[in-house]
């Protein structure tokens, strides 16, 4: 064990819905990515990224307001490997959506890290699609980008002998204790002063009449 802190609001909600809902919550990148890769190589990398970020080695333990965040000083991530290399286009297609929505159905055993799955499929010699499974209490849209430049870096060096130099990965403990130090009487003080003046609900773009 490395550490343990509350778990936050938004991670609270989202676990509980999993709980109703198995594949709430469960978010998928999966692009094709070209050019000759070194599978194996790009699996290792991505279990770098996995010792290189404590939430990749995060899981959750608790209920309700007592739910905490448990960082593992260590998790394995598992990849799974197919070669689609003979099947047809539109067979590769069908398969890859076949296994997508399984997997995606699959939901994660919050108590078992790392809350994430990989899984390549060589679609040619050239071209490989990745799924990348992940529930979205690990991060958010902002921080997809962020993780997958760390893995595509360390890959490149990997795949020229060299050892992955990246600068220092952000603290999410240092975000945790911050966290944790506010006021939250405070804050909801503040939010209700801040919203007062609203005498309306704010229209987003799918309220709109269609053909607005």
């Amino acid at each position: 064990i490395q550490s343990l802190y509350p778990s936050t609001g938004m991670q609270r909600g989202m676990l509980f819905h999993g709980l109703l809902d198995s594949e709430a919550y469960i978010s998928q990148v999966y692009p094709v990515l070209s050019g000759v890769l070194d599978l194996p190589l790009l699996a290792e990398a991505w279990q770098r990224v996995v010792n290189r970020h404590s939430i990749f080695r995060t899981i959750f333990v608790g209920d309700g307001e007592q739910q905490h965040q448990l960082v593992l000083s260590r998790a394995t991530l598992v990849c799974h490997q197919e070669d689609w290399r003979k099947l047809p286009a539109a067979e590769q297609r069908r398969k890859f959506e076949q296994y997508r929505l399984a997997d995606k159905a699959k939901g994660f055993d919050v108590g078992a890290a790392p809350l994430m799955r990989l899984s390549l499929f060589r679609l040619a010699n050239d071209r490989t699609r990745m799924l990348w499974s992940y529930h979205h209490c690990l991060l958010d849209g902002w921080s997809v980008p962020l993780v997958y430049r760390d893995v595509m870096l360390i890959y490149a060096e990997l795949a020229q002998g060299r050892p992955a130099d990246l600068s220092p990965a952000p603290e999410y403990e240092r975000y945790m204790k911050w966290l944790m130090a506010q006021d939250r009487e405070e804050a909801k003080t503040w939010w209700k002063s801040y919203l007062e003046p609203m005498e309306s609900v704010t229209p987003l773009p799918f309220d709109r009449p269609e053909g607005n």
